[in-house]
């Protein structure tokens, strides 16, 4: 089916409940989609409307192989006049014909668009998907996209000029989606363009047992809440590269909780940011939850076995400019800024390691250049009012090492009876208060603190002694203020 020179082709379904719509490659007999197309669709310069009051759609690759393309300002869209959940679906495979179903669709050139109620790409079992948008092209599901649906393979490709959106509501974009089928895989990638989520979320592995993976080397996320890992079981792995790259968590979510960067809350989240900016901001106060950055848990998980972590590298800078840090809430959290990379959270009262009983936090700053800058307060092996911004007591395992040539900047540091400070040749600018354990050195070394230290009952200062050689021999605790 080819369609050029403002040619338009409009498919009514009426009021019927499968009626309206278009299938590219579909099984034989199947006639629940209005059209049964010879697998390939060629929309240039020219408009396919899909209409209907009920279930208006339509599937490229549906348990058979399909393509299409629209370029030169081309435009295919899906009218739901009946405001239902249906939409639009990129290689789906099904069970009534056990056939796999593969679809492909490129949206190119300025002006040409795909635009939806929903967008599935790679949906079911047997169902293989991908959507490549560039060059001028869109890509807009006003309800929300999913990528790898219900045990679906799914990938999104979206290049320079490109965009791809949610739409201005509260839709989402979820990289590995299920309801009720576990399993399937998803993957995005970025070279340049555009990914908007308006105020609702991109999930990164969101359905139980999927597995997805982001690699952004260049382009835009703009979503108020960035979840890694978000089901149970699930594998998450978002990695940035690229100067230019931009990654905006900002403005509210739609339920009113404030900007939200969250790896690991029920599954295994990883976030490598290697090159470019992640920026945090609620912009405005929030009516629900504070938001921030949460590694390993949330106050939503369903379980305490989420283990997230996060590498700050090179060239990378992550910002949070509202929230609150917490690396190991209920669950697990690294934390790990090395060869140079920042995270800078100096505008947020508090940070903690180690914060609910279970949990673990952990915290490397290592290497010349990689600075953590943690706000008013860093607690650490201990639960925190964050309204008072005090200790509760009753923390978890947390653990500081600052080494080689790494800092950690706070006005207070509080090291709770179950927290842990150590490393070697690092710089903790702070006034820190000990009923943990301070360990300088790590085999042997100097531990370099501007500020005070208030070694307080309980706490425990454990110095190596190996040889007469200062910092080599024995450890070293340099306080340039009072201890």
């Amino acid at each position: 089916l080819t369609l050029t020179n403002g040619a338009l082709l409009r498919i009514d379904g009426g009021t019927s409940l499968n009626g309206g719509g278009l299938a590219v490659s579909n099984r034989p007999g199947d006639l629940d989609h209005g059209l049964s197309a010879a697998g390939s669709v060629l929309i240039d310069n020219s408009r396919i409307e899909i209409t209907g009051l009920d279930n208006a759609g339509g599937t490229v690759g549906r348990d058979g192989v399909g393509t299409m393309t629209i370029q030169n300002g081309g435009t295919l869209e899906v009218i739901d006049a009946g405001g239902s959940s249906y939409g639009f679906s990129i290689g789906q495979g099904t069970a009534l014909s056990n056939a796999p179903g593969t679809g492909t669709v490129t949206v190119t050139g300025a002006g040409s668009q795909l635009r939806t109620v929903n967008l599935n790409i790679g949906r079911d079992t047997i169902g293989t998907g991908t959507l490549t948008v560039e060059n001028g092209g869109s890509a807009v599901a006003i309800q929300g996209i999913r990528v790898g649906r219900d045990g679906g393979d799914g990938t999104l490709n979206i290049n320079a000029g490109g965009l791809v959106s949610s739409g201005n509501g509260s839709g989402s974009i979820f990289l590995g989606s299920n309801t009720g089928v576990a399993g399937g895989n998803a993957l995005m990638v970025m070279t340049g363009g555009t990914l908007n989520a308006g105020t609702g979320s991109l999930f990164v592995a969101h359905g139980e047992g999927t597995s997805s993976v982001a690699d952004v080397s260049g382009g835009t996320i703009n979503a108020p809440l960035i979840s890694i890992g978000h089901g149970e079981q699930t594998n998450g792995n978002l990695t940035v590269n690229g100067a230019t790259t931009a990654i905006n968590i900002l403005g509210l979510r739609s339920t009113g909780d404030g900007a939200t960067l969250l790896v690991g809350r029920d599954g295994l989240g990883l976030l490598n940011l290697n090159n470019g900016r992640i920026t945090l901001d609620s912009q405005v106060a929030p009516t629900g939850l504070s938001g921030g950055l949460v590694l390993g848990g949330s106050s939503t998980a369903l379980t305490n076995d989420g283990a997230g972590t996060v590498n700050i590298s090179g060239a990378g800078v992550m910002e949070l400019r509202t929230g609150v840090t917490q690396i190991g809430r209920q669950g697990t959290g690294l934390l790990n800024i090395t060869g140079g990379g920042t995270l800078d959270a100096s505008l947020q009262e508090t940070s903690v390691i180690g914060r609910l009983a279970g949990s673990t936090g952990t915290v490397n700053v290592s290497g010349t250049g990689s600075t953590w800058s943690a706000g008013t307060r860093l607690f650490i092996g201990t639960d925190v009012d964050f309204n008072t911004n005090t200790a509760l007591g009753n923390g978890g395992t947390g653990l500081l090492n600052v080494a080689n040539g790494g800092a950690v900047f706070a006005n207070d540091l509080i090291n709770g009876a179950t927290g842990t400070i150590t490393g070697g040749g690092g710089t903790i600018t702070a006034n820190i208060q000990n009923s943990g354990t301070i360990g300088p050195g790590n085999s042997p070394g100097l531990m370099s603190v501007i500020g005070d230290v208030n070694l307080l009952a309980g706490g425990t200062l454990v110095l190596e002694l190996g040889g007469i050689i200062v910092d080599t021999g024995y450890d070293r605790l340099d306080v340039a203020g009072t201890a």
